[in-house]
């Protein structure tokens, strides 16, 4: 969730979107940049302090990733064309980006609480990247170091927060079908927010 963060993903100006991601950006790092900011703990609490280094740095790189991804599927869109599904799936990302509700809230957890936001954008893109476009030729990757990456950091989110992040794979495979409703019924389901994310939020309080 990002508030004020419109959908470029429906065919907004590119020039507002890229001074929407350019807000995403610098907002992503104030967080990561704030000592006060809870993530590091969180991690530390979810992973256990012999492990959290497995998971902190990378998933933090996931996070700083995001407008780098939303960019490059932006960019596949206006060169390349976007198959329906996966025009419906980049729309149902970046509406759940603006969404003021969703799987994990930032609120008491700041940068930590962007995972679900990047992990369903990395899924979205890692999905597009691996699909033809509607030519039949593969999508030209812009950044090839920050794609092969995807697999292993969508793999450690999983691991840290599997039920968060198992609901928001379901919610792309109900989008996936394609039906008329898909996103606005996804973004209902979203809004329930993860009690253990909340009850994480209070003890950071």
């Amino acid at each position: 969730m990002c508030a004020g963060y419109t959908d470029i993903g429906l065919d907004a100006g590119h020039r507002q979107g890229g001074y929407m991601l350019k807000t995403l950006r610098e907002n992503l790092k104030v967080l990561s940049q704030n000592p006060a900011d809870p993530y590091p703990a969180i991690i530390k609490r979810l992973a256990g302090k012999r492990d959290a280094a497995c998971f902190e740095e990378p998933l933090r790189r996931l996070i700083l990733a995001m407008p780098y991804m939303i960019a490059q599927l932006q960019n596949w869109a206006e060169e390349s064309g976007l198959p329906s599904r996966h025009r419906l799936l980049r729309g149902f990302a970046l509406a759940y980006l603006n969404h003021p509700e969703d799987v994990m809230p930032e609120r008491g957890v700041g940068l930590f609480g962007y995972l679900d936001d990047a992990y369903l954008i990395a899924r979205v893109y890692h999905l597009t990247m691996q699909e033809p476009d509607w030519s039949g030729q593969r999508y030209h990757i812009d950044d090839e170091d920050l794609a092969r990456n995807i697999p292993a950091w969508l793999g450690l989110a999983r691991r840290l927060a599997p039920k968060e992040t198992a609901r928001i794979d379901d919610l792309i495979e109900d989008v996936s079908r394609g039906r008329e409703d898909a996103i606005s019924a996804a973004l209902t389901k979203s809004t329930r927010p993860s009690r253990a994310v909340m009850r994480l939020a209070r003890s950071c309080a």
